[in-house]
């Protein structure tokens, strides 16, 4: 998508001076691809694909964010009307928003993105408007509470929304400028609201790539975090300290560098808007050879990214009891999609019905359930998406 609002928040620029020294790099793992088994399937368990609920209410126009909520039995998804709906995991709809978007004090007019809040048990949803609201439903949006964001004085768009503690938010901003990078962590703990923006390991570079995965995932205690910026690291926030501590770095080849980014596009042409420079920049890096991590995300198990290299799709995963590494190609007999969510050992993502040719094929059938073969048969190209969860062996 091309227009509008979204366009503000898909492209995120990160370069400049580092906001922290080299040195936090000495101690890293690195996860290289010189040392993966290629292609080797032994790190699949299962496949499973799960047709969302076509029924008039749970119909959607398209995607722009999806969350597997494994723990509540959850699919969360906002489409491209930024209606949010909420899936079981069998794929039934639960409830969506289409009623609560509008101008109402109680509706909501933007969603730039949505949690579920743990601790309350609601969806929370982060507008701009008005200087950026919280707005909170519970499972049948049924309206809660607005939270209203204290003034930033760095940032007034964000992108992201997390939840790192009961009463502490971590917001992505929304960059399309060169800037200094950071997070900006909203605490409502007290009855006057704080504002603290943290800085960033400055290791990325422009990028027009990111996807639609969360920068931060919350496992028991512990938080990571992936920059929303062409990056080739994995942190870990130390909340005591307000920084963020690289405990992976990926080895897949030679990488590009800043310079030759900037040759390639060299800044602002004539009569260009930032949107064509940004597309500009986007066309060159999926075209290129270098192996470029789109996504990545980790948790206690886990470690996974998605690559791009001359448009083709690769895989890392790598399995931090094991210290194993798999590397998976387009070469490989079973083909996997971009996948957006980890939770435990699965990777979930979401596709629309015409694609599943492209995923499901004789090979990836061994790995699939007669129960999921039976609901195959019945999916139809104007469906709705459907939900590919690929189980990984532990």
């Amino acid at each position: 998508m091309r227009n509008g609002i979204w366009l503000i928040f898909l492209f995120l620029i990160s370069c400049g001076t580092r906001n922290q020294s080299d040195k936090v790099f000495d101690n890293v793992e690195i996860i290289s691809i010189s040392n993966a088994v290629k292609d080797d399937l032994s790190i699949l368990d299962s496949i499973e694909i799960i047709p969302l609920d076509n029924s008039d209410m749970a119909m959607m126009k398209g995607f722009s964010s999806y969350q597997y909520l494994r723990n509540e039995g959850m699919h969360l998804v906002i489409d491209d009307r930024q209606y949010i709906y909420i899936f079981d995991e069998n794929g039934r709809l639960i409830s969506s928003s289409i009623h609560q978007n509008g101008e109402g004090p109680q509706q909501y007019l933007m969603a730039i993105d949505v949690l579920y809040n743990p601790y309350s048990h609601l969806i929370e949803i982060y507008s701009p408007i008005k200087g950026g609201i919280i707005h909170c439903y519970d499972l049948s949006f049924n309206w809660k509470k607005n939270i209203q964001l204290p003034k930033n004085e760095e940032y007034s768009i964000f992108s992201k929304i997390e939840l790192l503690s009961s009463d502490v938010y971590a917001l992505e901003p929304g960059r399309t400028s060169e800037e200094n990078l950071s997070i900006s962590l909203y605490d409502f703990s007290n009855s006057v609201a704080k504002t603290d923006n943290i800085g960033l390991v400055d290791e990325g570079y422009v990028s027009t790539l990111t996807m639609m995965q969360k920068a931060f995932m919350k496992c028991g205690d512990t938080i990571y975090y992936t920059p929303h910026y062409l990056d080739y690291h994995y942190y870990r926030y130390d909340f005591e300290d307000k920084r963020f501590v690289p405990i992976y770095g990926l080895d897949l080849g030679e990488m590009i560098t800043k310079r030759e980014l900037d040759s390639k596009v060299d800044g602002k042409r004539k009569n260009e808007t930032v949107e064509e420079m940004f597309w500009r920049k986007c066309e060159y890096l999926l075209s290129s050879k270098y192996m470029l991590p789109i996504i990545r995300i980790m948790n206690k198990s886990f470690v996974y990214a998605c690559c791009i290299s001359e448009r083709n799709t690769y895989h890392v995963i790598y399995n931090r009891s094991t210290r194993k590494t798999y590397f998976l190609s387009p070469d490989a007999k079973v083909k996997l999609h971009r996948c957006y969510a980890l939770q435990d050992n699965v990777l979930s993502t979401i596709i629309f019905p015409y694609q599943l040719d492209s995923y499901v094929n004789k090979e990836s059938k061994k790995y699939i359930s007669d129960a999921t073969r039976q609901r195959l048969l019945s999916i139809q190209d104007e469906d709705n998406p459907v939900i590919i969860k690929y189980y990984l062996s532990k």
